[in-house]
């Protein structure tokens, strides 16, 4: 993954972690995390929170970093154990961005929601997904 993609995917989940208004502590541990895997540092991290401009946003090519992308914000959404409305628009718009339709972009957050809250395994839910987006396809 490149730098400026990471970036972009980080940058993402803080705007889902604050489209409620208020990023929670958990939320944050689960950016930090995530940023921390991509090779950023805590500094980093923390200074694109506090960096509010604007940035473009690098969409994924293949599913999988799509999935990445959409699951991460999951985690997000989840980590303070309360998923407001807020947040399911968030991921459904973002994932209208990716290119899915609006049923499609529904039908997903909520299925990677779903697991999420279910505790399925990344690997289980991505398979869900993939399943799901091959049925709306036919």
């Amino acid at each position: 993954m490149n730098k400026l993609y990471a970036e972009s995917h980080i940058r993402n989940l803080i705007l889902m972690a604050k489209s409620d208004n208020h990023m929670d502590d958990r939320e944050l541990a689960v950016i930090l995390k995530i940023g921390q895997e991509k090779g950023f540092s805590k500094d980093e991290i923390e200074y694109f929170i506090q960096d509010d401009s604007n940035f473009d946003l690098i969409q994924p090519t293949e599913i999988i970093e799509c999935f990445e992308q959409l699951y991460d914000l999951g985690l997000v959404m989840i980590a303070d154990g309360i998923i407001e409305d807020d947040e399911i628009d968030f991921c459904t718009d973002f994932a209208e961005k990716l290119g899915l339709s609006s049923k499609e972009a529904n039908m997903i957050t909520f299925s990677i929601a779903e697991g999420l809250e279910n505790n399925f395994s990344k690997y289980t839910i991505y398979e869900t997904t993939k399943k799901l987006l091959q049925e709306i396809g036919e």
